[in-house]
């Protein structure tokens, strides 16, 4: 990965070796903060938790070392940075300030990571560090799989496959990010690059099919026809990426038309699942009325899903219900719990300011390093659909999208002449550049 040594050397102005050293420090963070491999490993408990919460010092001192790429990141993306502001303001407004403030820690930290790789790494870098770890999830996912029965199953959903992950669904949402990423990885590699990306890829998909996680196998098609397209087309990437944006906006507006009918049923059946989506469907509508009760702020972050409340054990005696929720399986539902319609405004607003950024990079020379993050913007959200990655915490998911949307957010500065495109390093060899 010569491309990503080259840029990383730029950005931090640290020897190579040195510089290879931080960013596989970062990845091993990132793996295993944002997987489960410690509570498959040990069976979840305490102990899983201690040592994750110990990766944090290690990650809190890295953001305050390279401080100077974290303010950076944080101004670039202000709208994400205003996300995790209410989520932290909302601890005054908690129904559930203990649950809030205990989820609170590990958000901010996070993503204020993530934010800080989003920053350091020019887009290329970006791209050949996340598909690296893509490629060290699928291995480490293999591995588990190989040693821990644990890893082989999903209760209850048998023997699905859930590798590094608590749950079938962590699974196949990495799986699906890391697909389209390594490939898109490998169209900017050659040689032997791109034969262990590819191979990567290959493997990632075999852990996606085992991982039996249907929206995201469903979901992957539309990114991998994003990254086809957007790698065949060359002049006109601009009206291929408002065709993306376009076809999304379609496809949003006729799944919300035809679920709950008759019409959806054939897609159902073809994907072994129920029409109520797994229950999702009454789910959402039970919690429209708690939406409605707290319309501008919500509830506090993580603070609707308490066990001991009453509106959780009504919502889950429900009789169209055939399990008891934890969280609403919906992107856009869990924000207006959490943080309300402010907190979704300013999610609308740092997707809008992604898309902005990746507008202004297609036409220019880095065109076709937006290509794949164009893929991964159109998955997230599709996957948001049926889950819920936005503000979690711990999720590799979500840091990818902060990582992407501070990149962006540079580089979008950057080229309409808002900050210099490279600056003198300042302060630990860091440096400000927006190059791609």
């Amino acid at each position: 990965m010569g491309g990503a040594a080259q840029t990383g050397d730029r950005r931090t102005g640290a020897a190579p070796r040195d510089r290879r050293a931080v960013l596989g420090l970062m990845l091993a963070l990132v793996l295993l903060v944002g997987s489960d491999v410690f509570q498959v490993v040990l069976g979840g408990g305490g102990l899983s938790s201690i040592i994750k919460t110990a990766l944090y010092l290690p990650m809190l001192a890295l953001m305050l070392f390279y401080r100077h790429h974290l303010l950076r990141g944080l101004r670039a993306a202000p709208e994400v940075t205003a996300l995790l502001a209410l989520a932290a303001l909302s601890l005054g407004w908690s129904v559930s300030p203990y649950d809030t403030l205990r989820a609170l820690v590990p958000l901010l930290v996070t993503s204020g990571f993530a934010i800080l790789l989003g920053s350091m790494l020019s887009l290329r870098g970006l791209l050949l560090w996340l598909a690296a770890l893509s490629l060290v999830i699928m291995l480490v996912s293999f591995g588990m799989a190989a040693v821990f029965a644990e890893a082989r199953t999903s209760p209850p959903w048998g023997d699905a496959w859930r590798g590094a992950f608590s749950h079938k669904n962590g699974l196949g949402a990495a799986c699906s990010a890391g697909l389209v990423l390594t490939l898109g990885a490998a169209l900017m590699l050659r040689g032997w690059r791109r034969g262990l990306m590819l191979a990567g890829a290959l493997g990632l998909g075999l852990l996606l099919a085992l991982s039996s996680a249907r929206s995201a196998q469903l979901f992957v098609l539309a990114g991998l026809l994003v990254l086809a397209t957007g790698a065949a087309v060359r002049r006109w990437r601009l009206l291929w990426a408002w065709a993306c944006l376009a076809g999304l906006l379609a496809t949003l507006a006729l799944g919300s038309a035809v679920l709950g009918t008759d019409l959806a049923l054939p897609l159902f059946e073809a994907i072994d699942r129920r029409p109520t989506l797994s229950g999702r469907l009454p789910l959402w509508q039970l919690l429209q009325p708690h939406i409605a009760e707290r319309p501008l702020l919500g509830y506090g972050y993580n603070a609707f899903w308490v066990e001991e409340s009453r509106r959780v054990y009504e919502i889950g005696r429900d009789p169209s219900l055939f399990h008891e929720p934890f969280y609403s399986h919906n992107g856009l539902i869990e924000t207006l719990l959490n943080l309300g319609l402010l907190g979704t405004a300013m999610l609308a607003l740092a997707v809008l300011r992604l898309i902005r950024g990746i507008l202004r990079v297609l036409p220019g020379p880095a065109g076709a390093l937006a290509v794949p993050f164009m893929a991964f913007l159109v998955m997230f959200v599709l996957q948001n659909v049926t889950e819920s990655y936005i503000l979690s915490r711990e999720t590799i998911y979500w840091m990818i999208f902060v990582a992407v949307a501070a990149r962006f957010g540079i580089l979008s500065d950057a080229l309409r002449g808002a900050v210099p495109a490279h600056r003198p390093p300042v302060g630990h060899g860091a440096t400000a550049g927006g190059r791609p």
